[in-house]
């Protein structure tokens, strides 16, 4: 049999070869490929195979690509031997283009083909040029999968000799996209080495449905990642450089974005010199620097704290705008606009002396609270939109701003002008209340917190199918918290986990500490459920004002990825009140 490949089709367009037959038949097959009318990507590769520059490849194209790969660059005196890993039968998957591009940027095609043999003997293919491996900058390649196959049998080799073949048209299959996006590369140095330093790498995803913001820390000099399609960067936050990011990219579900490189800058330096409003230094002030990247300053905090003198060494800054946040006891909290920061002038940041928050927490029988926590959720600021207060304590969210004393007291010395603050108000027995009128300068506050409200889970079934062998098994219970405020209203979810404890009809969790909502209609008040690591299931509950709310729960062994109906909340049981 005859396969034929990348046809030379005259103008006309005919094609036309010459069979040299071995045992001398009358009459052969013959197999022709027909590739994709357009081109996938170029490829630009270095000497050693490696990818130069991101390239975004498409699922009609995907299979070509994973297949056909370069190895690396070989020399031979005055040429050179560009080598491929890719199998001869995988050679049918795509037509091939390929380049050399020299130092002074011109494009040179192949001047023949031949064989190499791999490490382990393996023969395979390798196209030979006619330049030498110091005058060559890098190289390039495309793929233009076969499409369609057709196949001629019973061909007549014998010249005005005519047989009855046979024609059949095989259609290559194109493999589904996936759902999500697949994102790699690597990391060098500055001298274009394997990075060694660590970081944070997030990854950006803006599309109609809404933006992602994905983190994760990274140490090695390579990264792959599976993400969601959109408007989306990269961006590497390293613990020794300048921040870097890529160039925003449009990608769909089932795209490949391979050969991206970061490499990584040294950046500048400068400081930043933390002042009151009559220009005395504020020891000890935390100041975190954020840059402006496409747009979003969200990233890593590196907290950073001023000396006796309020400076802080500012180092491997970026050439991006930044934004500044700093923060000391006994000041509002100072947080600027992007600006441009001059590389050898100090940057003076005022702030403000804060006016104090005072009161006082009870428990639900009207003693001091000692040792309440006030979490801060969100602050509803004017003008320059929501901040969320990061960080949890316990598992829980909310950042810890102040811990009353054996009194039951509270002062609150870092709030705002003309702010607001969402928070949780949490005795020590974990009766937690949700409370939304904070402002700076109140003075002796009362605030009484309700009885604590429990929530039990009776779980009946096999929960085996959720989990993995080996997991700690757990539910995670959520409730919805909301403030309305000018810029429209606000919500945010609030929760922790509670282990489920196994049983002879399932499991049991009991969540110490539901939140308490003064403001709330009964329909409001809901609580979402959800566990399983293998597989995850989930529910909503309607809550009552029970000191105890008990849910009963079967579950089922659920088709992969199907969860419960949580449009329709459940109703939870009211348990009798327990006698005094």
């Amino acid at each position: 049999m005859v396969s034929i490949r990348g046809w030379n089709v005259n103008e006309d367009g005919f094609a036309s070869i010459i069979v040299v037959p071995k045992d001398n038949p009358e009459s052969t097959t013959v197999k022709v490929g027909i590739p994709d009318k357009k081109w996938g990507p170029w490829v630009s590769v270095n000497h050693a195979g490696q990818a130069t520059a991101s390239v975004i490849i498409t699922p009609p194209y995907q299979e070509a690509y994973a297949a056909i790969r370069p190895y690396g660059v070989q020399p031979r005196v005055d040429r050179c031997l560009f080598t491929w890993t890719y199998d001869d039968d995988q050679g049918h998957l795509a037509v091939i283009e390929l380049v050399a591009v020299d130092v002074q940027g011109v494009r040179h095609r192949p001047h023949g083909s031949t064989n190499w043999d791999d490490a382990n003997g393996v023969t395979r293919n390798a196209d030979l040029f006619d330049h030498s491996v110091e005058t060559i900058d890098h190289f390039e390649y495309r793929l233009r999968p076969y499409r369609h196959w057709i196949t001629f049998e019973n061909v007549s080799l014998e010249p005005g000799q005519k047989t009855n073949f046979k024609t059949s048209i095989e259609t290559v299959a194109i493999p589904p996209a996936e759902e999500k996006v697949s994102v790699s590369g690597r990391i060098v140095g500055p001298d274009g080495a394997p990075a060694t330093t660590k970081g944070w790498m997030y990854y950006h995803s803006e599309s109609a449905s809404g933006a992602r913001l994905f983190s994760s820390a990274y140490d090695k000099d390579e990264f792959e990642l599976q993400s969601v399609a959109g408007e989306s960067f990269i961006a590497l936050y390293p613990t020794r450089f300048a921040p870097i990011w890529t160039t925003k990219m449009n990608l769909n579900a089932g795209d490949i974005v391979e050969g991206i490189v970061l490499k990584l800058e040294r950046g500048f330096e400068t400081t930043a010199q933390i002042r009151t409003a009559d220009g005395a230094p504020i020891a000890g002030a935390v100041l975190i620097a954020s840059p402006l990247i496409h747009g979003s300053t969200q990233g890593p905090n590196f907290p950073l704290h001023a000396d006796e003198s309020g400076e802080v060494s500012l180092k491997h800054l970026a050439d991006t705008k930044y934004s500044f946040r700093v923060e000391e006891a006994r000041f509002e909290p100072l947080r600027t606009e992007p600006m441009t920061v001059p590389p050898n002038t100090p940057l003076v940041l005022t702030m403000q002396a804060a006016k104090p928050t005072t009161g006082v927490v009870l428990h639900s029988d009207g003693t001091p609270a000692d040792g309440a926590k006030l979490r801060i959720l969100k602050e509803i600021t004017q003008g320059q939109g929501n901040v969320r207060y990061t960080g949890q304590s316990g598992g829980f969210p909310g950042r810890v701003v102040a811990v009353t004393d054996d009194q039951g007291r509270f002062l609150l010395d870092q709030l705002s002008t003309g702010s607001r603050y969402l928070s949780i108000i949490e005795g020590p027995d974990r009766s937690r209340l949700l409370y939304r009128d904070f402002q700076i300068g109140q003075s002796e506050l009362t605030i009484q917190l309700p009885k604590r409200r429990d929530l039990r889970i009776e779980l009946r079934g096999d929960l085996a199918p959720y989990f993995r062998e080996g997991d700690t098994r757990y539910v995670n219970v959520r409730q919805s918290v909301s403030l309305n405020s000018p810029t429209g209203n606000l919500t945010d979810l609030v929760g922790d986990r509670a282990p489920i404890e196994p049983n002879s009809t399932g499991g049991t969790a009991i969540y110490r500490g539901l939140v308490v909502d003064p403001q709330a209609d009964e329909d409001d008040q809901s609580v979402s459920v959800n566990f399983g690591s293998l597989k995850r299931t989930a529910k909503r509950f309607l809550l009552n004002d029970q000191e105890t709310n008990s849910v009963d729960w079967t579950v089922g062994e659920l088709p992969e990825g199907v969860g419960n109906d949580t449009s329709q909340p459940s109703r939870i049981r009211q348990l009798p009140k327990p006698s005094r």
